[in-house]
């Protein structure tokens, strides 16, 4: 009997022993698995910071693009304003040229009592 409490307590140790050995293990594999979950979570929190940034920055981008479109928008309504300024400017040079012009056909035939009046009047 002796012999068998003796194989029975061994039996017990033994099992106990595996059962701490896995105990262990399963210990360490969760502190594996745990380190692992927080550089995760590092990770990700990290991911959550760079994204912040990135949308900060995006943001700032889409602001200047804007400003530049808008500024592009007003160059362009000013460079058509300064093109209808210039069209106007050259209708006018090339009418003040044609009456230039039929002025200096006409002044032979005008009566030379009235062209010193003409002359002075037109500032020649």
């Amino acid at each position: 009997m002796q012999t068998h409490i003796e194989g029975i307590r061994q039996a017990a140790d033994d099992r106990i022993a595996l059962e701490r050995n896995e105990a262990r293990k399963l210990t360490e594999v969760a502190a594996e698995v745990f380190a692992e979950g927080e550089l995760k979570d590092k990770t990700i929190a990290e991911a959550h910071v760079r994204e912040q940034q990135l949308q900060s920055d995006l943001a700032h981008a889409q602001g200047a693009l804007q400003e530049a479109q808008d500024t592009i928008s007003a160059l362009r309504k000013e460079i058509e304003q300064l093109r209808k300024d210039r069209d106007q400017v050259l209708t006018d040079v090339a009418k003040a040229q044609a009456s230039a012009d039929t002025i200096r056909k006409l002044v032979p035939f005008l009566d030379p009592k009235h062209l010193p009046t003409v002359l002075t009047k037109g500032g020649r």
